[in-house]
């Protein structure tokens, strides 16, 4: 058998790609939770969500589990915001320059949590 042909990439997609510096960490959401549910960075490191899910993703900072991500002038409470839904497929990037552990939250089903852990890395 042959290996499918991948679809070429969104106009959206791009835009997000040209954007991209390159990420340290991934995170997967598949609908019902976050995996790895809690990950360990360093300060300054990047993360990439990526929606695997077939439903929209607003991943948000989870006020309920303690600090919230200080914000800088985003479009929300904090400037751990996607601002808007990372459609199936798709992926937004966050680099942490905070350290704390931070909770994350699907907007559209609040429930669905978990948590970035982000240490001071040794000098």
């Amino acid at each position: 058998g042959t290996a499918p042909i991948p679809a070429a990439p969104t106009e959206r997609e791009k835009q997000i790609l040209a954007s991209s510096s390159g990420f340290q960490y991934l995170i997967s959401f598949t609908g019902d939770h976050f995996e790895p549910a809690t990950t360990t960075i360093h300060r300054g490191e990047t993360v990439r969500f990526t929606n695997n899910s077939s439903a929209p993703l607003w991943l948000t900072a989870d006020a309920r589990q303690g600090a919230t991500y200080p914000s800088s002038g985003g479009c929300g409470v904090s400037a751990l915001d996607s601002c808007g839904a990372i459609q199936p497929q798709e992926f937004w990037e966050f680099t942490f320059s905070e350290s704390g552990t931070w909770g994350l939250i699907n907007t559209f089903e609040s429930d669905t949590t978990g948590t970035v852990v982000v240490e001071v890395a040794d000098e």
